[in-house]
């Protein structure tokens, strides 16, 4: 009969309880929405600052759990085509739900081409000879299926098409406020506006003119196609915010916080919560604590011995966000994706929220 070891006991619980500093108490990835029973009997949203959810998964459930904290969702199931088509099907059971519960909603468009980003599928609709088409397309996508508005999210525009893209927005614009809708837009997050690289594209003063909402996707400053690095530091989601506020109309501005992570090894790669957790138990590290970024990161080395680096968010990084961009009287805050935040980072959104 083997003897129990009293030392690997041991390290399992220092792991178990260092995860649980990063985490928060019932906040482990694979501890989310699937486990909690909770009845939602049309909750009336009290927020004091607004949130927009992004619903682009199977994201019912927090929807339901969050419909007091969420005020505007939109709905990542459509895309455009190079010829201004849209494409998509919708869910009338989510439009359904979230207008019961007092819910504003918003048809995201995006120009995805097998799942990607497409500067060509951009520079084509946004062409004089496709523009109408789309501008028609999008309205109607609107008014047939009950949104409220439109969010598009059109990235990796060419620096050529700037001026196209500000006056799409403007036609578009005039074309949703004729009829009652509201238009909002996903813009790359900026610290300033050099004529280079396809952030130039979008010319924040002159998009602001027409849309309602604007939102600032302030993640991905490292991504998986660059050198790691924090999603999103505090300081620069800062840097990000300053620039916004000096050429959008503050109650126009949301900032957009992920909640997830990237996994770099011999070429980086998305990871999400569960997944993470995973890593950790998997290679029994140690997430610690940058001070620099305000974001949790760890190493470690694969079964081939390669060395790996991630960095992710917690709702400790997210709550160091939201204080940065309290400094700012922004109309509110858009999460990237309901779905991926768990229960701790939920209380540490419903919080911030309530604040006057």
């Amino acid at each position: 009969m083997t003897k129990n070891k009293p030392g690997i006991y041991f390290i399992v619980v220092i792991l178990l309880c260092l995860i649980g500093v990063f985490w928060g108490k019932n906040s482990f990835p694979g501890n989310s929405w699937e486990q909690e029973k909770e009845e939602n009997l049309d909750k009336k949203n009290t927020a004091k600052i607004e949130v927009l959810g992004y619903y682009a998964f199977d994201s019912l459930q927090a929807l339901q759990t969050n419909a007091d904290t969420i005020r505007e969702m939109a709905a990542a199931w459509y895309t455009i085509d190079a010829q201004g088509r849209i494409n998509g099907q919708t869910n009338a059971q989510v439009l359904a739900q979230a207008k019961k519960d007092h819910i504003s909603t918003f048809a995201l468009i995006q120009n995805l081409t097998q799942g990607n980003f497409s500067s060509a599928v951009a520079h084509q609709f946004l062409s004089k000879a496709n523009r109408k088409e789309a501008i028609k397309e999008i309205a109607h996508l609107a008014k047939k299926n009950g949104f409220d508005g439109i969010n598009l999210d059109i990235e990796l525009v060419e620096p050529e098409d700037r001026n196209n893209f500000s006056l799409f927005v403007k036609e578009l614009a005039k074309e949703l406020h004729g009829n009652s809708l509201s238009l909002a837009l996903s813009l790359p997050a900026k610290t300033g506006d050099p004529k280079k690289g396809w952030h130039y594209a979008y010319d924040y003063q002159a998009l602001a003119q027409w849309a309602d909402k604007i939102v600032i996707m302030a993640y991905d400053q490292h991504w998986f196609g660059g050198d790691p690095g924090p999603v999103a530091s505090a300081g620069w989601v800062k840097q990000v915010t300053e620039y916004a506020v000096r050429k959008i109309p503050e109650e126009k501005i949301f900032i957009g916080l992920g909640y997830y992570g990237y996994d770099w090894g011999t070429k980086g790669s998305y990871v999400s919560g569960r997944e993470i957790f995973s890593l950790i138990a998997t290679y029994k590290v140690f997430p610690f604590w940058d001070e620099e970024s305000n974001c949790p990161t760890f190493k470690y080395y694969d079964s081939q011995s390669k060395l790996h680096e991630v960095w992710f968010e917690n709702p400790q990084s997210i709550q160091e966000k939201l204080e940065v961009i309290d400094q700012y009287p922004v109309a509110g805050i858009a999460l990237w994706e309901i779905s991926f935040l768990d229960r701790s980072a939920w209380e540490v959104i419903k919080e911030y929220s309530q604040k006057i």
